[in-house]
């Protein structure tokens, strides 16, 4: 298992920049978790646009983090969640 880098260190700054170097695929993989965390499900194909635009969304206010939660707590995936 790979331990995760030491703070300041290059392999830190090489997957910070890989992070910082494709904003959309970090958003939909953190929508896809707290989705999934939301739901109290894994997600299913049908859940792809709603994650999606929960992308767009964030990508519309510059990837605030503010922007992803509303997104997930708006999403119909969530709206229409049924409590066991």
């Amino acid at each position: 298992m790979d331990r995760p880098a030491p703070p300041g260190s290059t392999a830190a700054r090489e997957r910070l920049a890989a992070i910082l170097a494709r904003p959309d695929l970090f958003t939909a993989t953190l929508a896809s978790k707290l989705l999934t965390f939301a739901l109290g499900r894994g997600i299913t194909e049908t859940d792809g646009p709603a994650i999606r635009a929960i992308v767009r969304r964030a990508q519309a206010e510059h990837y605030k983090f503010s922007a992803v939660i509303l997104g997930v707590v708006e999403s119909v995936p969530f709206q229409q969640r049924q409590n066991p």
